[in-house]
């Protein structure tokens, strides 16, 4: 189980997690993507013990073509810097940040994705609306 400590000496860093997540969930939400592929990655980052298993996983589920083409890089990369930013090295730390940014993710990816359905529900909605007024 991860210490409390490891957590806690990462909160000044969340900001940067939620907006790493919020960067990668745009292009995410506008793919085939489905959150289960989230949960998955969620539970991988809970079992893993590295970073290395962690991208290793979401480049496998690409080449799979599970997750798409190069949405892989876009999740990892904008997580790579954080780390590299804020000079997280240590692995139990590293491993925690990618438990936290999967988590911020995951509820990004919702968010986007209920807006992206609501906007098309919208416009199929104004499009049915014109068709009945032009009976």
């Amino acid at each position: 189980m991860e210490s409390r400590n490891v957590v806690e000496d990462l909160r000044p860093q969340r900001k940067d997690f939620v907006i790493a997540a919020e960067g990668a969930s745009g292009m995410l939400a506008a793919s085939r993507l489905q959150k289960t592929q989230l949960n998955h990655l969620i539970a991988v980052c809970g079992e893993a013990t590295c970073t290395q298993e962690i991208e290793n996983y979401l480049r496998y589920q690409e080449a799979r073509d599970v997750w798409p083409k190069e949405t892989a890089n876009q999740v990892i990369v904008p997580m790579q810097e954080v780390l590299k930013k804020h000079e997280i090295t240590d692995d139990a730390q590293r491993v925690a940040a990618w438990r936290l940014y999967a988590v911020f993710l995951t509820r990004a990816f919702t968010y986007r994705k209920a807006q992206r359905n609501t906007q098309r529900d919208g416009q199929t909605s104004a499009h049915q609306e014109k068709r009945d007024k032009a009976r």
